[in-house]
């Protein structure tokens, strides 16, 4: 993997994005359905919980191990957003881990609640990723040098 050229990781995460955002969609469907009161929703919902939990580790560990060094390779600036980024991913997997923990004790309106700010931290958080980490000016193939031209 470590192997992707700048372009072909922001593609890559990218697409985990998107497919995360279906997942959250998912998550909202199971909280609606636990306000609503629907029969077996709780243990589904935490399931589902679990499981995206999972995939969401997987994610950050992808990002870390292939955003954080691309980032750091882009200008004069990489490594300090290459650091943030790190520095975000140990509070994400901290928050994340309080909150399945948290989810499995919580009765379902408060379970629909943790939902519903999950949801909403992400997809606040994927879009700040995208508007400041995996733009296709900042993750490019190209190496741009500040050397003079000739």
């Amino acid at each position: 993997m470590s192997t992707l050229r700048p372009s072909q990781v922001r593609i890559r995460i990218l697409r985990e994005h998107s497919a995360i955002r279906e997942q959250l969609e998912l998550l909202e469907a199971h909280s609606a359905r636990l306000l609503a009161g629907h029969p077996g929703s709780f243990v589904e919902a935490q399931r589902e919980l679990q499981s995206f939990h999972h995939v969401l580790r997987e994610h950050i560990d992808f990002e870390d191990a292939l955003l954080v060094p691309a980032l750091a390779d882009t200008d004069a600036w990489g490594t300090l957003r290459a650091q943030k980024l790190a520095s975000h991913h140990k509070e994400q997997r901290q928050q994340m881990e309080a909150l399945a923990t948290r989810s499995l004790s919580e009765p379902p309106a408060g379970l629909a609640r943790l939902l519903t700010g999950l949801i909403d931290e992400l997809r606040t958080d994927m879009n700040a990723e995208e508007r400041e980490y995996l733009s296709a000016d900042l993750l490019r193939d190209d190496v741009v040098s500040d050397a003079e031209d000739g």
